[in-house]
């Protein structure tokens, strides 16, 4: 089913006018950049044409260049409703279920919405993703690991000593050493580049720096991570 342009433009509008620290980047997808990650929501066309669904995204922003930080996000988070079911609006309805889509919105990712980004509020919520289907499935799979790692790379953006912290909580996991060998990763190796990236944060910061001021995303709001 095709939709109307002005059906999406009128949607899009809603969104950026409730959340106005937000950016358009293309159709129905809401960004700002937060440090070393580009956040927001994406509405994201169901089968069948006519209906769509938000979900929260992350992106890192410390990747060799600015198509890889896009190629896949280190979060997509479906919203739900008051009855846990997730969002399933059809386009020509959009105003009649906007307003609970944003009372969930807010309630479920606070603290990543608005003004400069506390660290903990975002490693917080990495810590409940974390806990949501199906990666609360595996705890100690190899998903996890790498969830664990982007952790990591968040905190590292702020400092040395915020990364070692997150990197002390993986070194005591018990992870599934099976999995990681089914995804073709030795732990060992893989621990060793963690530590590496710490020790590199100066080259780490330069990517995120070339990355945010690609021309894709110059125009793009931002908020500043802090501790």
């Amino acid at each position: 089913m095709n939709i109307d342009k002005s059906v999406k433009k009128a949607i899009d509008s809603d969104w950026l006018n409730e959340f106005p620290q937000w950016s358009s980047y293309g159709v129905n997808r809401y960004y700002k950049i937060i440090g070393p990650v580009l956040a927001g929501v994406e509405l994201i066309r169901l089968r069948g044409g006519d209906e769509y669904r938000p979900h929260f995204t992350i992106y890192p922003l410390w990747k060799k260049d600015i198509n890889d930080c896009f190629n896949y996000p280190i979060v997509m988070y479906e919203f739900h409703n008051e009855r846990n079911l997730q969002f399933s609006i059809k386009y020509l309805r959009h105003a009649v279920y906007f307003e609970e889509m944003v009372k969930n919105v807010k309630a479920q990712i606070p603290g990543i919405l608005e003004g400069n980004i506390q660290l903990n509020a975002v490693l917080n919520f990495f810590d409940e993703y974390a806990r949501t289907p199906p990666l609360s499935a595996a705890l100690n799979s190899f998903l996890q690991a790498e969830l664990k790692a982007d952790k990591l790379a968040i905190a590292l953006y702020i400092s040395q000593e915020e990364a070692r912290k997150v990197f002390f909580d993986i070194t005591q996991q018990d992870w599934d050493l099976q999995h990681f060998k089914a995804c073709g990763i030795d732990i060992n190796k893989w621990l060793h580049e963690l530590q590496d990236r710490i020790n590199n944060r100066e080259a780490f910061l330069r990517q995120i720096i070339t990355n945010t001021n690609h021309k894709k995303l110059v125009k793009l709001k931002r908020s500043e991570l802090i501790l």
